[in-house]
């Protein structure tokens, strides 16, 4: 057994073994290139393997289902299978796999069952509002309406209070919940119900999140409630205040102290100062922008390569798409891969035209971006998920595709209400999915193959529009 730890910390510097070895509630800040991701998977590995066989879950929430992805795969790397004792994702599926699904029936809401809805159907909700109420707002206005709720499911929104209203009777009256109401749901049954907060607490050996900085009040509040009713559960929060970039979108960088007040746990600070990403004269221009200073040395192989820093401050808005445009096909062309070139933009408005103008003067590129992609990625989608097992090679991944499975069984059956039998299993759907889409005998067009796929899955498994409307609304 002594050897296995030894492995797993073989490669860590001082820092990065000290946090992934400490028994303790930790608060550690890790600076960008830290090696952050490393440490937090091989601590997940360490308590994994220091209690095998127990039944009490290893909890790693993520902010976004890639990071999630990543430390699975990296864990597959370390021969630590995650089915057992440890779950790894983000608030959302963990609120949805651990408080809601089990037990909707604690909150009125949702108790009669829930579809959640994607940004698209919530557009066209509020488009449709806005012309009910003749209100002719332009799309850049409809996107700051405030359409969340209060901890009381109270209205929120200020200034066009109707259109939240009736944005929010349309989704109770559909039976249906947004990406944002996920926490809230969660939350209230916590709240209503004592008893649920105990119960998952008690099956809970660790909690650890990742990228504190950018995590919601709700989110810490939610987590709070489980640590509150569990003072065994170990905890830890690692990100870095200064990394914070979802203010916007109330992402809140809590101190040491205000998690202490919050959770009732008692915290230890850590700090990883070394940067294995970027050279020493980047990492001091980083430096002058720290909000809390602390040293942060370069050690990586490119440590003392100069590199450069670049400002343009002269593109017109008229042109910036085809700068944007040559640039891609600059860094295409040199080797980079598509899959590893991204587009950011403060919101999502500005990208719908520039998404189709890229797709027209690189059609060669294959995109992922908003109105280009038939499928949006929503790793909450029943219909994503399945894009994902019939566009994916079968026979590779095979322990990750079985999950997946098992995700579209869970959400057929809590979402949609439909019984699935009880010998129809994940290896099932995956065979389904495989002797169907040997079936088809169309051309390359995924779209008509991903209608082919999903029709016959559906006709298996007698899932139909008069019993079952909702899932094909």
């Amino acid at each position: 057994m002594t050897n296995i730890f030894e492995k797993i910390v073989n490669d860590l510097n001082l820092e990065q073994k000290d946090v992934v070895e400490s028994e303790d509630n930790l608060y550690v800040n890790a600076c960008p290139g830290s090696g952050k991701t490393r440490v937090l998977t091989r601590k997940i590995a360490y308590q994994a393997i220091k209690h095998d066989g127990s039944l009490k879950r290893i909890i790693a929430i993520t902010y976004t289902n890639r990071a999630a992805e990543e430390i699975k795969e990296r864990l597959s790397l370390l021969s630590i299978d995650d089915d057992i004792n440890i779950w790894v994702g983000t608030i959302h599926q963990f609120c949805l796999e651990f408080i809601i699904y089990p037990f909707k029936m604690n909150l009125s809401r949702v108790s009669k069952g829930f579809t959640i809805i994607d940004d698209y159907t919530q557009r066209a909700y509020v488009s449709q509002i806005n012309n009910m109420l003749n209100l002719n707002l332009k799309t850049y206005e409809l996107n700051k309406i405030d359409l969340s709720l209060s901890h009381d499911f109270k209205i929120n929104e200020v200034q066009y209070t109707q259109v939240s209203e009736m944005y929010h009777t349309m989704l109770e009256k559909n039976k249906e919940i947004d990406f944002d109401m996920i926490l809230l749901v969660a939350y209230k049954i916590l709240t209503v119900n004592s008893n649920v907060a105990r119960n998952i607490a008690s099956n809970i050996r660790a909690i650890y999140v990742d990228e504190f900085q950018d995590t919601r009040e709700l989110q810490y509040n939610v987590i709070a409630k489980l640590l509150q009713n569990n003072p065994q559960i170990q905890s830890m929060f690692v990100g870095d205040i200064d990394q914070a970039i979802y203010g916007s979108l109330d992402g809140i960088a809590k101190s040491v102290e205000e998690l202490e007040m919050l959770t009732s746990h008692t915290f230890q600070s850590k700090t990883l100062h070394g940067c294995y990403r970027s050279n020493q004269r980047l990492v001091d221009f980083y430096s002058n922008f720290q909000s809390c200073p602390y040293e942060i040395e370069s050690r990586g192989n490119n440590k003392n390569d100069r590199g450069f820093i670049s400002y343009d401050c002269k593109v017109t808005k008229e042109d910036l798409p085809n700068i944007i445009k040559n640039i891609i096909k600059e860094k295409i062309e040199s080797g980079i891969h598509e899959k590893d070139i991204c587009v950011l933009a403060p919101q999502h408005y500005p990208l719908f035209s520039l998404g189709e103008y890229l797709k027209k003067e690189l059609p060669y590129c294959n995109f992922d971006a908003i109105n280009i992609s038939p499928i949006k990625v929503n790793n909450h989608s029943l219909f994503f998920k399945l894009a994902i097992l019939y566009f994916t090679e079968s026979g590779e991944k095979v322990r990750r595709r079985k999950l997946i499975a098992n995700d579209i069984l869970i959400i057929l059956k809590n979402e949609f209400g439909i019984e699935v039998k009880d010998y129809f299993i994940d290896l099932d759907l995956l065979q389904l999915i495989n002797s169907v889409k040997r079936m088809y005998s169309g051309d390359d067009n995924g779209v008509d193959l991903y209608k082919f796929v999903t029709k016959h899955i559906f006709v298996n498994l007698n899932i139909d529009e008069k019993n079952y409307p909702s899932i094909f609304y």
